[in-house]
């Protein structure tokens, strides 16, 4: 799941279509090491819908999050 959180920060800057508070270290540490923990550790399974609620939750509240703040 901590990738995700990288790629999300990626997301938002394309989203906006510039920088966004996190954007550097998420391209430069975060995604970098979960794809080299994910090769290494290999975790337990994750059970499917659970990735997919979560995946759902995150890119919903960060589109959301967007909207309202070029509302305020």
């Amino acid at each position: 799941m901590f990738g995700w959180h990288g790629v999300v920060h990626v997301g938002q800057a394309l989203l906006v279509r510039g920088y966004v508070p996190g954007l550097v270290t998420a391209v430069v540490l975060v995604v970098p090491y979960a794809i080299l923990t994910r090769r290494h550790l290999r975790p337990a399974p994750v059970p499917t819908r659970t990735v997919v609620v979560v995946a759902v939750a995150a890119v919903a509240l960060t589109v959301l999050a967007q909207v309202l703040s070029r509302r305020l």
